[in-house]
């Protein structure tokens, strides 16, 4: 977990923790946003490994809970990366069936990135 998302947990109490099916943590509410951890490795190999997605009944809860903005604490090995995005770019974004479940897809290009090292994809779009 990246040092900055640690020290804001430790001061903020979130609203809502959301669990996976072996009880592990894996989402929280902080007043209006959406705090969630992910694993580069768990990129979307369909979006060129440039998109991460959460299940299309939690983004549904999440707006009716009135979060306007999701922030994904994404690790690889050592390095962290933490990217935003809004509920509002997310309304408009693509859904798939992945495993069985709608999703709504979080496109990282379009997402900004907040803390960590860019990836090369990343910066040549930024200056392009």
């Amino acid at each position: 977990m990246h040092k900055l998302i640690r020290k804001f947990q430790r001061e903020t109490t979130a609203t809502r923790i959301f669990y996976n099916d072996t009880g592990t943590p894996y989402g929280f509410v902080y007043d209006d946003s959406f705090l969630k951890f992910e694993q580069k490795k768990d990129r979307l190999r369909i979006f060129n490994y440039k998109a991460h997605a959460i299940d299309e009944n939690l983004f549904q809860e999440l707006v009716g809970l009135g979060v306007r903005v999701i922030v994904l604490d994404e690790k690889d090995n050592n390095v962290f990366r933490i990217w935003r995005t809004s509920i509002q770019k997310l309304e408009a974004a693509p859904r798939r069936k992945l495993a069985g479940v709608r999703r709504v897809i979080i496109e990282l290009p379009k997402c900004e990135l907040l803390d960590g090292q860019p990836e090369p994809w990343y910066t040549a779009r930024r200056s392009a």
